[in-house]
């Protein structure tokens, strides 16, 4: 009986950790994704700045 309760205990402790290590994944999945908009954003905020810059030059 010990070996079946052990069994299940252990059972029970791996799902947690899976569902842990599967929340962490989701996280780190997120934040790099929110660094990809942020950079996006920032080249797409200096890229306007330039073009209306030469735009005011006559460059363009």
């Amino acid at each position: 009986m010990k070996d079946k309760t052990s069994i299940c205990i252990l059972g029970g402790t791996i799902q947690r950790v899976k569902e842990m290590v599967g929340m962490g994944i989701l996280c780190a999945f997120i934040i790099l994704l929110c660094m990809l908009f942020a950079v996006v954003g920032i080249v797409w905020l200096l890229a306007d700045c330039t073009v209306r810059e030469l735009e005011k030059v006559g460059c363009l």
